[in-house]
Parts: structure tokens; C-alpha cells; sequence
């Protein structure tokens, strides 16, 4: 999971920290990188070539089992 605080943030940190993990994956012959984004992410990954490919919903309940 990547994140930054919020006075990091529009600094490059998270693009870095992708591009990083992107190259040692590439050095690792991975063929697919997948990554689930919030929001906030997104556009930080799209800039880098990933597309979406669906959501995923949060639930939660107020309800105790």
C-alpha cells in the first residue's frame, strides 16, 4: 500500500515509489503489475500507462455479529 501524508502529496513521492516498484518488477520478469487505487491514487497511475479495469466496493455495517 503507497501513501503520503497530506502535506506530501503533489510532491511526485507516490509517482516515485511506483516507478520503483514497477522497475523491480520488471527486473523480476513479472509480465502484469495489478494494483487496486483509491481516488486519490488514480490519477497517479493512470499517468503511468495502467488502466482501469473495475471497482471494488467498501461496505461496512454498524451491526454486531
Amino acid at each position: 500500500m503507497i501513501g503520503t501524508i497530506r502535506k506530501g502529496r503533489g510532491k511526485g513521492i507516490g509517482n516515485k515509489i511506483t516507478r520503483k516498484l514497477i522497475a523491480e518488477a520488471l527486473h523480476n520478469n513479472c509480465k502484469n503489475c495489478v494494483l487496486h487505487a483509491s481516488q486519490l491514487g488514480e490519477n497517479i497511475y493512470k499517468r503511468l500507462g495502467f488502466i482501469s479495469y473495475g471497482e471494488i466496493g467498501t461496505f461496512s455495517s454498524s451491526q454486531k455479529a
